[in-house]
């Protein structure tokens, strides 16, 4: 299995949707919807004022089908890796089966729009995400044993595309001819090999230790013949005995891996460029809802409900809460309205305030209560500032505040 990204220069859209549920394919049963809605794809798509409004790409298999379980497992995980950090309801993706080509396939499309902020979204960029992703697909080939591209007994000699297929097959023809040649001994080098090329109108574009670009005269674009002979390491007939018996013991070494320990060092680092994924998303793209339930346990803590006693231990703990609530008001500020953000700057003033009256609480129960009394009221009053979200929380905050302070101001009166 392989996980491919397709090119979209330009920007992708409905067209690519278009083409996962082709009419033909869907009726001859080769295309089929496994999940998403493929309306709201469609109309999301066209909301998209930006020219990038799609991703698209698949899962590979050269097997032709497996469980279907499983298809919907690895659908799962995949969403998980790539969209680290995002809630489902953060994102749209539709996902197509196709197997048209005699093997399995599991498109997926995801439109470039974060669903909460309305912000462009870009599930994948090559240079950043293109490690956790390749490490993941080694995971997965490693773990339900599906035949993986980098097994050295899958290379092939042409590197070819799906373009012009008439010319594909022309250039595999050639990859033969060459093959026969030097296997009867009429090609002895790579050097020799160039100049047969050259005499036979071939281009070859470009060269390297490992390659050979080559064009025919009809094509519009050169091929890379790799590996073995094409290689700098052909230097005679008796060095492809060398390079088969090199490429025999990569086979070896590759077949007779550890799997149970390969399995734990790739998820160990999996974990690592997921968790990585999942802070910068979590920070570009914040989750209110969760923010708000972060800063209500926050506010609980501040206003002592879990102790009762007024003293250092009080202090220590308003002050380490009052320091979560202004990390928390921070993550919202980098990803949400200007509204927030301006609160979080009239903030700033207030938290120095507050800083310095905690400095002064003293451990006498009068004076404590007086001032924490004052201390709860301020903070309530510049929380409610957030808006309706935060409303629902802070009247009942504010009546467990006056309760714990009545509660003690009858203890000790009596």
């Amino acid at each position: 299995m392989v996980v491919k990204f397709f090119s979209n220069k330009g920007g992708g859209g409905i067209g690519a949707i278009n083409y996962l549920l082709d009419k033909k394919r869907v009726v001859l049963e080769q295309a089929k919807l496994l999940q998403g809605n493929e309306e709201l794809t469609r109309k999301l798509i066209s909301l998209i004022d930006n020219k990038q409004k799609l991703t698209v790409g698949c899962l590979s298999f050269s097997e032709k089908d497996i469980d279907e379980d499983l298809k919907f497992k690895l659908m799962e995980e995949f969403e998980n890796i790539l969209m680290a950090g995002l809630n489902k309801d953060q994102y749209n993706i539709l996902w197509v089966q196709h197997t048209d080509k005699d093997r399995l396939e599991l498109n997926f499309a995801i439109p470039k729009l974060e669903l909460k902020s309305k912000k462009a979204l870009q599930p994948y960029y090559h240079k950043s995400d293109l490690a956790r992703v390749e490490i993941w697909q080694d995971l997965t080939n490693l773990k339900y044993r599906f035949d993986n591209p980098k097994d050295p007994k899958n290379r092939r000699s042409v590197n070819t595309t799906k373009v012009e297929i008439s010319k594909t097959k022309n250039y595999e023809s050639l990859n033969k001819q060459i093959q026969d040649a030097v296997q009867e001994g009429k090609i002895k080098s790579r050097d020799e090999l160039i100049l047969v090329l050259e005499r036979s109108n071939i281009e070859i574009t470009r060269k390297g230790d490992n390659y050979l670009s080559l064009k025919l005269p009809n094509s519009k674009k050169a091929r890379r013949f790799k590996h073995d002979i094409y290689t700098s390491k052909f230097t005679s007939l008796e060095s492809i005995n060398i390079m088969q018996k090199e490429k025999e013991q990569e086979v070896n070494e590759f077949q007779n891996i550890n799997a149970k320990s390969e399995i734990k060092t790739l998820s160990s680092r999996l974990e690592k460029y997921v968790a990585d994924k999942s802070k910068e998303n979590k920070k570009k793209y914040p989750y209110l809802v969760e923010k708000i339930e972060e800063l209500e346990e926050i506010n609980i803590i501040i206003e002592g409900e879990h102790d009762d006693s007024i003293g250092e231990e009080t202090i220590r703990r308003v002050r380490e809460a009052r320091s979560m609530r202004q990390e928390v008001l921070g993550e919202i500020r980098d990803g949400y309205s200007e509204s927030l953000k301006s609160f979080v700057r009239k903030r700033r003033d207030v938290e120095q305030e507050l800083r310095e009256d905690a400095e002064h609480v003293v451990t006498k129960d009068e004076r404590s209560n007086e001032q924490l009394q004052e201390l709860f009221e301020r903070v309530i009053s510049k929380v409610g500032e957030l808006g309706g979200k935060v409303e629902q929380f802070i009247s009942s905050i504010k009546e467990k505040i006056e309760s714990k302070l009545s509660s003690k101001k009858i203890r000790r009166n009596r």
